[in-house]
């Protein structure tokens, strides 16, 4: 059954209908639960597979006389000792019945066991358990996405019921929840007891640490398949992820799904079996949704998300420039300048957490894509280029020394620097950046790299080893970059007009740069061979 419903009402109406929902969880016997634990806890049985196995034969086949002596484990006491502990703690472990973490195997019984912390909150949860699914995305999101606004608008409207949240990490549709979770929901206080309603499921072994929100020490849920020592292929997690997330859930969400993908797949096999489920589809997400369509016993509804929403969403912090803005001509000796290149991030910024990363992008920060040209406003806006020493844990210079790197290449000989990564799907260099005159860099140190074998590095004077960069042809060689390097921060803001100049590939984008940041040096629009004139 397909129809058209306001999400409002949707939400309202499957909370109204799911308040005297059974319990979706079996309790599990203390001592096979300190089994488990116990045996997970040990380096000697490393299977999740086969703590599962053990944990069915202990549940359902006579063999609850089992005791841990029996498998061979050595330090039996201590580890006995060690899963009391952790059971005085909140860990525990439930089986879901209808249930499963392999969607490869069709043979494998239904039937999983989840380790759990805070274990003691489960009575307590809303019985609405909504998750909120949306295939991979490009690496690279930008905040007006229409799956992104769709996202957030479903989160928002269903803070107004009362649901428990399912989530995972790992991607942005889950990174996503996660984040939201953590940040806007208000916690319940129930016996005495402060949690948030939602249910973290780790792609992981559950962790061993505490489970509190770093920023607003609220307990919730997490819980896993695998604990302690025990471990999964790494291929199998993606999946055995999604699996266990849309289990726990008694309803599913789908924001945007491929056509016929594997989450597609899962989501309905999970609605066959359980057809008092729900899939919503945004609006414009119904051609995936109904390409895997569940069984006529499941409804599909579809939204879409107002316009004056979308309006107040998308934050209004840009200053006023004209569309009709003046280019003026001017000659330039390339030759005089130094170039530092910028370019877009997949992800967070350098020294930029994942969750901020998030936050940003739910706040509706326009810069919050980070491409290239928002990139460099965010320096623009710092005020400073800031020396590092690596990105993503690779030193940049030998001795881990932190650096700005520039390059004599101009952007219009662009082309002799750029390549296309294709492991990161991107290019190593983009047509935005800052040029400075050498004669002003030279002030703060910069001097050109010096291209040696790697024995030289200990013959150069220790003041000079920023400058080194090894140089063994073939197979390292990197002369071609002519690259210099300043061992110390670069500040921008207090630039002459006639020391330096930014340069960004297309006319859109320097009337965005000259929207958010301050603009103390003229902007070369390289698509024009002009400067714009601000």
């Amino acid at each position: 059954m397909i129809e058209q419903k306001s999400l409002e009402d949707f939400f309202h109406q499957v909370c109204s209908a799911s308040q005297d929902e059974n319990q979706w969880w079996c309790t599990v016997p203390q001592p096979i639960q300190e089994i488990l634990i116990a045996l997970s806890l040990s380096n000697a049985v490393t299977s999740a597979a086969y703590i599962q196995e053990l944990g069915k034969k202990l549940m359902f086949c006579g063999k609850s006389n089992l005791n841990l002596p029996e498998i061979p484990v050595k330090n039996v006491d201590r580890l006995q000792n060690k899963a009391r502990q952790l059971m005085n703690l909140g860990v525990g472990v439930i089986y879901l019945e209808k249930a499963k973490c392999n969607l490869a195997s069709t043979s494998e019984p239904e039937g999983l066991f989840l380790f759990v912390k805070n274990i003691e909150l489960l009575p307590f949860l809303p019985p609405v358990r909504a998750a909120f699914f949306q295939s991979r995305t490009s690496r690279q999101i930008d905040p007006f996405d229409d799956w992104l606004q769709a996202f957030v608008y479903a989160l928002d409207v269903s803070r107004k019921t009362s649901i428990t949240y399912v989530s995972s990490s790992g991607t942005a549709g889950y990174d996503i929840v996660t984040t939201w979770c953590m940040d806007r929901l208000q916690p319940i206080t129930m016996s005495g007891k402060t949690f948030l309603p939602f249910i973290m499921i780790h792609p992981f072994a559950l962790p061993l640490s505490v489970c509190v929100d770093e920023d607003r020490s609220s307990v919730f849920l997490e819980a896993s398949c695998v604990f302690g020592e025990a471990s999964c292929h790494k291929r199998h997690l993606p999946a055995c992820r999604d699996l266990i997330v849309s289990s726990v859930s008694s309803h599913q969400v789908a924001i945007k799904l491929r056509p016929n993908g594997t989450l597609a797949k899962l989501l309905t096999l999970r609605s066959d079996s359980k057809p008092k489920a729900f899939w919503l589809g945004s609006w414009k997400a119904i051609e995936n949704v109904t390409a895997g369509a569940p069984s006529s016993e499941n409804s599909i509804m579809f939204w879409e998300v107002p316009q004056e929403w979308k309006r107040k969403r998308i934050k209004t912090t840009s200053q006023s420039v004209s569309t009709e803005a003046k280019l003026v001509k001017h000659q330039i000796d390339w030759s005089r300048y130094l170039y530092h290149y910028t370019r877009g991030s997949q992800g967070p910024l350098s020294g930029e957490t994942r969750r901020e990363y998030i936050r940003r992008l739910l706040s509706g920060d326009p810069l919050s894509g980070n491409k290239a040209i928002d990139v460099l406003i965010s320096i623009a806006k710092d005020g400073k280029l800031r020396a590092s020493s690596g990105m993503h844990g690779k030193a940049i210079v030998r001795g881990g020394i932190p650096v700005v790197c520039w390059t004599a290449v101009p952007p219009v000989e662009i082309h002799l620097l750029r390549r296309w990564n294709r492991t990161l799907a991107r290019w190593t260099v983009e047509p935005y950046g800052i040029a400075v005159l050498r004669t002003v860099l030279k002030r703060f140190g910069t001097r050109p790299v010096c291209y040696l074998p790697a024995h030289a590095f200990d013959l150069l004077p220790k003041a000079d080893q920023y400058r080194f960069q090894k140089h063994e042809p073939p197979g390292s060689n990197w002369k071609h970059e002519r690259e210099w390097r300043t061992p110390c921060d670069v500040p921008v803001d207090n630039l002459k007009a006639d020391e330096a100049f930014w340069f960004v590939a297309r006319l859109e984008d320097a009337l965005k740069f000259a929207s958010f940041a301050p603009v103390h040096v003229p902007i070369y629009v390289m698509e024009r061979g002009e400067f714009l004139k601000v």
